[in-house]
């Protein structure tokens, strides 16, 4: 299923419900330009973000040990 297939379940949905829906514009973007949103964009330091933070030590290791192996 791709995300215009899922926008329209999700509008559907909506309509059944009598909510109102708001078209959503997704965009596909590499887990680089993610990353620097999390650095510089995103507030880690606060308890909600605390999984953002997580991510971002995760994404840091996995780096971390690539490089590590291939030495």
């Amino acid at each position: 299923m791709n995300l215009e297939q899922l926008s329209d379940k999700l509008r559907a949905l909506a309509a059944r419900l009598g909510l109102d829906y708001h078209p959503v514009d997704f965009e596909l973007v590499p887990q680089n330009f993610m990353l620097e949103i999390a650095v510089y964009g995103m507030p880690v330091r606060m308890h909600h973000w605390s999984f953002g933070l997580r991510y971002i030590h995760q994404l840091l290791h996995q780096k971390w040990a690539m490089r590590a192996s291939l030495r």
